[in-house]
């Protein structure tokens, strides 16, 4: 935070909208509050289509162009699902570069929307994933699934796995309290994040995830790490 409201103050480019802590009871508010604000933010500038970003997420330097390509190359698609690369870092390979290794299947496997067109009245609701169109529908009913089946299509490189303990633990209280734990369709949400912290060469990942060496793109500033 502290990093982008100084580039703010140097790149008109960059708007810097502090929200602070979110103190709404109900399961992600936080997010669809957040998100709204800066769809508000944009609206008079009516942009062709808008990409949500969260810390610790990265693309490289042709991927963002490629994603100017795809609603270029698809104008009537309201969204993107793109091929998302999950880091696998446990404790247990914490001298390990930090892009040796990817999990995939199971719960990494799950589809996450990023890229959406932006339309006059898109708004967030009671999903932070999904917005909803002015017509009232969910926008994920109009978005297309470009993972594996174009060639130049671009990808993002999730460090949600190999960020540090304290980040990994604060993440995995966030969703017990969003009631991920109880809950019997996503219970097994949380037993797949649990695994960050025991997981050892040889252990098996619930529902056939796998832990494979890592070949996708580099972000140019990971390059170094």
């Amino acid at each position: 935070s502290e990093y982008l409201q100084q580039l703010a103050r140097v790149d008109p480019r960059v708007m810097y909208i502090p929200l602070g802590f979110s103190g709404r009871p109900g399961r992600a508010d936080g997010k669809v509050s957040g998100k709204n604000t800066a769809l508000q933010a944009i609206a008079d500038d009516k942009p062709d289509f808008f990409v949500v970003l969260d810390q610790d997420e990265f693309y490289t330097k042709l991927d963002q162009q490629n994603i100017n390509g795809l609603f270029q190359a698809f104008p009537t698609r309201g969204g993107f699902i793109i091929h998302k690369r999950e880091i696998w870092r446990p404790p247990c390979w914490k001298d390990q570069p930090l892009l040796a290794h990817e999990v995939v299947g199971g719960f990494w496997q799950i589809p996450c929307c990023h890229l959406w067109r932006w339309k006059p009245g898109i708004r967030f609701d009671t999903c932070h994933n999904t917005p909803t169109g002015s017509d009232g529908r969910l926008m994920s009913q109009d978005y297309l699934d470009v993972r594996n089946r174009l060639p130049d299509a671009p990808q993002m490189i999730h460090l949600g796995y190999a960020c540090d303990r304290v980040n990994r633990v604060a993440k995995i209280k966030y969703y017990d309290a969003r009631g991920e734990a109880v809950d019997p369709k996503r219970k097994w949400y949380t037993e797949s994040r649990a695994m960050w912290e025991n997981w050892k060469p040889g252990m098996e990942l619930p529902r056939g995830a796998k832990v494979i060496p890592y070949t996708g793109p580099i972000p140019e500033i990971l390059k170094e790490s």
